[in-house]
């Protein structure tokens, strides 16, 4: 027994699901719609990959750590800010300026504080006026001129010295002001407590972070 032909009409497209196509009553034709009401089939997921990529590790330096400065670097920076009373400095900035003035204005103190000493100790152990004169007067004016030069070399670097920890108390998030507090009993121990704080991360109310040897530039 042969299966009867379908009569013409709208049938479910044996290829595409959701659509219909139009049967002549011996083929199909190309006449397609879709089928009412029905749900078309949504497109395949692309496919994801069974691991995700790695995120990418930030290895620069931590957010607003300061850059350090060496020996060299922080005597010049003291010179070209010799009067610079804004911005920050970083507390290597601030110890090797220190260390700086201590090394050029220590052995000067001290040999003039020897001269003292065996001016004295020669004056007093010579019997001869004429003698006793001439010596100590030779050694009273050595001492002089070495008293003379610490006080020439303090006036030079008093005001990059005094404009370097006021920068260094920015640094710290401290107004310049307590500067001033090393002029009453034992103020001197908290400037050196603030002297030795580290920097505050980032921006603070005195400006972005000291940029160390790059301000040279």
């Amino acid at each position: 027994m042969s299966t009867p032909t379908p009569a013409p009409g709208w049938y479910p497209d044996p290829e595409q699901h959701g659509v219909q196509r139009y049967w002549d009553g011996s083929a199909w034709t190309q006449s397609t719609q879709p089928i009412p009401g029905a749900i078309p089939t949504p497109p395949p997921a692309p496919a994801v990959p069974s691991y995700a990529p790695a995120a990418p590790v930030y290895a620069g330096p931590a957010y607003g750590s300061a850059p350090q400065v060496g020996f060299v670097e922080a005597i010049k920076l003291g010179f070209k800010k010799y009067a610079t009373f804004e911005g920050r400095a970083t507390r290597a900035e601030y110890w090797w300026w220190y260390l700086f003035t201590t090394l050029l204005i220590g052995p000067i103190y001290v040999l003039a504080l020897i001269v003292v000493a065996a001016t004295a100790s020669t004056t007093s152990s010579l019997d001869s006026g004429s003698s006793t004169t001439t010596t100590s007067g030779a050694g009273s004016g050595a001492a002089l001129l070495l008293f003379g030069l610490v006080v020439l070399v303090g006036l030079v670097i008093i005001i990059p010295s005094i404009s370097v920890m006021v920068r260094r108390l920015h640094d710290t998030g401290k107004s310049g002001w307590w500067y001033w507090i090393s002029l009453i009993p034992f103020g001197g121990l908290v400037l050196l407590i603030f002297m030795l704080m580290e920097s505050t991360p980032g921006p603070n109310s005195f400006g972005p972070p000291s940029r160390g040897a790059a301000d040279l530039s």
